[in-house]
């Protein structure tokens, strides 16, 4: 194998597979990247068994060839190697040469062939289509309240619904719960099976390749009996879904929270982010209490302090005092893009709703906390 290419744009490729080579794998071939030169194409491709990447860039091929390497070692050579074109063989004497001119030269050694686990495609996959930018917002507003708890694998994912040309994703840790949805083309024979749940390390690739094309590109998404594709230009992203049934979210969701609070979402950040500071580091537990177009925000660590603060609110009706864990309500905040925030409310041992002011297609619920 011999081609030459440009640092850059070896470098812009090799960047994508960071979240998914292994640096300390359990499984050693996880770490591993295969390289095929072939038809004046190269073809890369790397997984850790949970998300795989194959990326093809066009490129003048001096010898065909193939090689398995070391995916974190090749990429911290090039990343290190200055601007300009480079040139890379693969030696009998089974080293791969990374050269650049006469005074920079590299050998990095070639793993056999068996050390790379294939990534096989499912050719009889149907394919929707979504724009690039509606992919990343619906990860975004609910990938953050995705489990990290490894006794319970259903909720270390994210949910995958469709109903007609809606496609609804939800999250839930047990503690609150994250619901968006949003149109997406589907062409006929698209199925999307019950119980699809996408990993959170998975998702966060998908978000990434949605983040680095054009907000308006289509990405090309389809749902197998175990992967979830989504191709775009020359790279193709699958992901192995995880096993299991999903609990059923819809009752975690109040419908009668009466007392309605609109609050800036700004101000209420800012707000948040101070009071925090003295807060218990377990719970991050902060009161409210809304009455007559105020609500006053307080927090108390033993033995360090306490903290109050006033914002002004659109509420009417009786006082109401609840308590949440601030952590989540910044991380359900910080994915608002409007002013305004709407927090439905019933009373101290109630789930709270909290959706952006005039806009219906994203939700989350917090799981109220002892004062």
């Amino acid at each position: 194998m011999k081609f030459l290419i440009e640092k850059q744009n070896l470098l812009e490729s090799l960047k994508k597979f960071q979240g998914v080579i292994e640096k300390n794998p359990v499984i050693p071939m996880a770490s591993n990247l295969f390289l095929e030169a072939k038809n004046n194409e190269i073809t890369m491709s790397a997984t850790n068994f949970e998300v795989g990447i194959i990326i093809k860039k066009s490129l003048s091929i001096i010898e065909d060839g193939e090689i398995v390497v070391d995916g974190q070692k090749i990429l911290d050579i090039i990343r290190e190697m200055p601007d300009g074109e480079m040139y890379i063989e693969r030696k009998d004497t089974g080293w791969i040469e990374i050269k650049q001119g006469k005074k920079i030269v590299f050998n990095l050694a070639v793993l056999s062939d068996e050390k790379v686990p294939p990534i096989k495609v499912d050719e009889k996959v149907r394919y929707g289509e979504i724009k690039a930018h509606v992919l990343s917002e619906l990860i975004n507003k609910t990938v953050y309240a995705v489990s990290d708890d490894r006794t319970r694998d259903v909720l270390r994912g994210i949910l995958v619904e469709r109903e007609k040309n809606t496609l609804k994703m939800i999250a839930t840790d047990g503690h609150r719960l994250s619901l968006a949805e949003s149109d997406c083309l589907f062409t006929e024979g698209v199925d999307v099976k019950k119980g699809t749940i996408v990993p959170k390390r998975g998702a966060k690739e998908i978000r990434r390749l949605a983040q680095e094309v054009k907000e308006e590109a289509l990405l090309k998404i389809g749902f197998g009996e175990k992967n979830l594709t989504i191709t775009e230009g020359g790279e193709l992203l699958m992901v192995r879904l995880i096993e299991g049934e999903f609990p059923d979210y819809r009752v975690a969701i109040p419908k009668d929270n009466s007392i309605k609070i609109i609050a800036k979402i700004n101000e209420l950040i800012s707000s948040l982010k101070r009071v925090t500071l003295l807060t218990e580091e377990e719970t991050k537990v902060v009161k409210f209490y809304c009455k007559d177009g105020l609500m006053v925000i307080s927090s108390k660590k033993a033995g360090v302090g306490e903290a109050r603060e006033e914002c002004e609110v659109d509420c009417k009706g009786d006082g109401v005092e609840f308590g949440l864990n601030s952590r989540y309500m910044l991380d359900v905040l910080n994915t608002m893009e409007g002013e305004e925030v709407v927090i439905e409310v019933k009373d101290a041992q109630t789930p709270v709703l909290l959706k952006e002011n005039g806009k219906e297609t994203t939700l989350a619920v917090i799981m109220p906390m002892m004062l």
